[in-house]
């Protein structure tokens, strides 16, 4: 494992425990760790964060409640961060946002 994994690794470990998946962008420049579910707070909450390998520093943290967090792009996450209570009939996408990491030429 290279030095900036191995710091990506910590400072994942340090923000989330040790229950997380990892999933690297397309171009390996940032590492997305998300708490798996067993992890959820009481209030039913994840936290996720993104670490740009290169540097081994944080660029984004969010709690979000489950919904999902996943790469859309190479620097874009997608969001679905679902209220606790929906309204009746209100369509889930509602609820997806997307979130630039690092600067695009996309």
């Amino acid at each position: 494992m290279s030095s900036s994994a191995e710091t990506a690794a910590e400072i994942s470990k340090e923000r989330l425990g040790d229950n997380f998946e990892s999933f690297l962008n397309e171009t390996g420049e940032f590492l997305l760790c998300v708490q798996n579910t067993s992890q959820s707070t009481i209030n039913g909450t994840l936290r996720f964060v993104v670490i740009d390998v290169t540097h081994g520093q944080v660029v984004v943290e969010k709690i979000f409640r489950p919904g999902y967090v996943r790469w859309h792009s190479k620097q874009q996450l997608e969001l679905q961060d679902l209220p606790g209570i929906a309204k009746e009939n209100e369509d889930p996408s509602t609820y997806i946002k997307l979130i630039q990491i690092g600067k695009s030429n996309e």
